[in-house]
């Protein structure tokens, strides 16, 4: 014979088919989130992926060639304090520099001295030595670097003038010279990146209209 159940644990019995229920619920849930979670770092990962397939792919044309001071050269154009010019037939590029390098040089000290006090000498013996001992000259050298650099860029599309450390002169007439090498050959490479360029493309729409179903479980 069953026993009687009475309103009371009947009301605890459906409370705690409504706990279970709900610690049931929430964890369906938390489960869910941590799976889109991963899903969606995933889908993350592989877009990146493909970003940096497609960069890689344009890099003989566009990528980053040099830098010089604040000045960075790319295949197809070059920046300077967030200002931008497209290297095209209209770009030109001159240096120009000014001041010079002087040195200056201080010599404090010397003649004889008795005690700290310099003075003319004195004789003692028949040999007439010199009593008294010598100041110790100091010299001292300073080098001044005046000297200006500046990398001027004039184009049909702007201009814009660069300051950049003086030593680096070598390397600012170095990048001016590539500049010139990457204009003439600007429509070569970007011919011969073209496909690459392209199917790389293709995979990144691909993965960014990718779209994953979960079965609810």
């Amino acid at each position: 014979m069953e026993t009687a159940i009475g309103p009371r644990e009947r009301i605890n019995i459906a409370a705690k088919r409504v706990d279970d229920a709900k610690e049931s619920y929430e964890k369906r849930v938390k489960e869910a989130l941590t799976a889109a979670e991963a899903a969606k770092d995933r889908y993350e990962r592989r877009v990146e992926l493909c970003r940096r397939g497609v960069e890689d792919a344009s890099a003989p044309y566009d990528g980053q060639v040099m830098t010089v001071g604040p000045i960075v050269l790319y295949g197809n154009r070059v920046e300077y304090n967030g200002e931008t010019l497209q290297l095209d037939n209209s770009l030109d590029i001159s240096i120009s520099t000014s001041g010079n390098v002087y040195s200056e040089t201080k010599v404090s000290g010397g003649g004889p001295s008795v005690g700290g006090a310099i003075v003319g000498g004195v004789l003692a013996g028949e040999a007439g030595a010199i009593v008294g001992g010598t100041k110790k000259v100091t010299t001292s050298t300073e080098t001044h670097d005046a000297r200006a650099l500046y990398v001027s860029f004039v184009s049909d599309e702007g201009s814009m003038v660069a300051s950049v450390d003086p030593k680096l002169e070598h390397e600012a007439r170095d990048l001016a010279a590539k500049a010139k090498y990457l204009t003439r050959t600007l429509e070569k490479r970007k011919g011969l990146v073209q496909e690459a360029v392209d199917k790389a493309k293709e995979q990144l729409d691909v993965v960014c209209h990718d779209v994953v179903y979960t079965d609810d479980a």
